[in-house]
């Protein structure tokens, strides 16, 4: 049976992810100064510190199916018959592992002392586990449905807002906090089980081709863990080697540095699904003229937001977390230089080289950047504490960026990147003219954010349109541009 699936655009895609991604820094800058505040630098570290270590149980569970899925099932999206099966397989398979990932979480947890102590946040904060495993989100993902996906989060993170404000208002409703944010963050996936039923009813099967998927899920699942290793290593060996604080202190860094770069990311995102099923069906022209929109596009957004963050980040800490993290922003302005190569190496590596089939490239890159970073923070760490954490997160990105960037280049042809860089870096200047003038002004906190921001932005995005930057060309009307042609801007 043949069904036809209609998508929106890819810019459209952006755009509903981008938002999903917007609401992924409202959110937060609402609920986070009021947790951090409320709850104490003590349990946000221990918080973080048990999640780092789920993380690598949830690795296991999930293994690289999502990567895998977005890949290889776009292949089959307007077929059936072939989607059901793809699904039930790689559900069956999910499954198995999640239920393997928590025995063996059960029993690190009744062995390790260290563990131990954090019993009951490990029950709870586990449930995420089984909880993605039953979402199957990446139907959604192969379908591009992201309007759906975009919808279903800015309710659940109202929902969020509204219960952690009316039941956390003390050092003691940590538990609170925790079950409120795991139902809200991932109780979503319940209502998406049921959801995708519009698309393929994946269901437990016997009937299971492990030859075909095991061997390419377990290459992206050994990326993937070298990924998680040196995204998570810094939190967990800071946690073993300097206690709660520090890892607090770091904890506020990676927030705030994730929020932005999570909505830089949200655009390269959304292409994957379409890059694979392009190159799949040969159309290599149309194959890297995506890439390059989508790696213009990229370089628009990541490099003023980059900027922002550096220029703000005192700020941004002391109004989000309050005076007592102020500590955070020498490892928030590392983390802010290392987004830049980290979404970089994102692009090459799982739009492009995964899209083309090279998983084994991807996977030795991984490993050799996981490997410097755990050795790089363990040597560094005792010394430098959270600077240092974020100092080896620099060093992984840098070099996975620039070998992911070296093999990748062999399958795309990118067209005008200088020009492009001296429109972005005109971009630039005028967001540090305005720093330079609100400053002169005087203005400070809260306020001094939102100008800078809103001023910022609109000079940012006025100078790209007078100076023609082709990427906004499909964002606002063709008017914009009629009296700044290519070739005025060549002259």
């Amino acid at each position: 049976m043949i069904i036809v699936i209609t998508r929106n655009s890819l810019k459209t895609n952006m755009v509903f992810n981008m938002i999903k991604g917007i609401m992924g820094v409202i959110m937060p800058l609402i609920t986070f100064p009021y947790i951090s505040r409320t709850l104490g630098v003590e349990n946000v570290g221990k918080v973080s510190f048990v999640n780092s270590v789920i993380s690598y149980f949830g690795l296991l569970a999930a293994l690289g199916i999502r990567m895998y899925t977005v890949s290889a099932g776009s292949k089959y999206r307007n077929d059936h018959e072939k989607m059901n099966r793809f699904a039930n397989s790689v559900f069956t398979i999910n499954v198995i592992f999640t239920v393997n990932a928590y025995v063996l979480l059960f029993l690190l947890v009744a062995t390790i002392p260290k563990f131990q102590e954090y019993m009951v946040l490990f029950a709870i904060l586990s449930l995420q586990i089984i909880l993605t495993t039953i979402g199957v989100d990446w139907i959604n993902v192969i379908y591009e449905d992201y309007f759906y996906i975009t919808v279903r989060t800015i309710m659940f993170n109202l929902l969020q807002l509204i219960l952690l404000f009316l039941f956390v208002r003390t050092e003691g409703d940590l538990i609170k906090y925790m079950v409120i944010s795991v139902f809200c963050s991932n109780g979503m996936n319940l209502i998406n089980h049921f959801y995708v039923k519009k698309y393929c009813r994946p269901h437990l099967t016997v009937h299971v081709d492990w030859e075909l998927h095991m061997k390419p899920i377990l290459l992206l699942f050994a990326t993937q863990a070298m990924i998680t290793i040196y995204v998570s290593s810094d939190t967990t060996i800071l946690g073993f080697l300097c206690g709660d604080v520090p890892v607090g202190i770091y904890h506020v860094s990676v927030k705030i540095y994730t929020i932005v770069k999570t909505v830089a990311a949200s655009m390269v995102a959304v292409s994957i699904p379409r890059l694979s099923n392009l190159y799949s069906r040969g159309k290599r022209e149309e194959f890297s003229a995506t890439a390059q929109d989508t790696y213009y596009t990229m370089l628009t957004i990541c490099i003023p937001a980059m900027l922002g963050l550096l220029l703000l980040r005192r700020e941004i800490i002391e109004l989000i977390s309050g005076p007592e993290y102020v500590k955070a922003v020498y490892s928030l302005a590392i983390l802010s230089i290392a987004m830049f190569f980290c979404i970089g190496a994102y692009f090459w590596g799982q739009a492009i080289l995964v899209s083309v089939g090279q998983e084994r490239i991807l996977l030795k890159v991984t490993v050799l950047s996981a490997a410097v970073n755990i050795v790089f923070n363990f040597m560094l760490i005792p010394y430098w504490k959270e600077n240092a954490a974020a100092f080896t997160t620099l060093i992984a990105e840098m070099l996975t960026f620039a070998i992911c960037r070296y093999y990748g280049k062999q399958y795309v042809q990118f067209t005008g990147c200088i020009r492009i860089w001296a429109k972005i870096f005109c971009g630039c200047m005028g967001i540090i003219v305005i720093k330079a003038l609100l400053t002169a002004v005087g203005l400070t906190g809260i306020w001094y954010v939102i100008f800078m921001i809103l001023c910022s932005a609109a000079v940012y995005f006025l100078i790209e349109i007078i100076v023609n930057n082709e990427v906004l060309k499909s964002m606002v009307p063709k008017s914009y541009f009629k009296n700044y042609s290519k070739d005025n801007w060549t002259k």
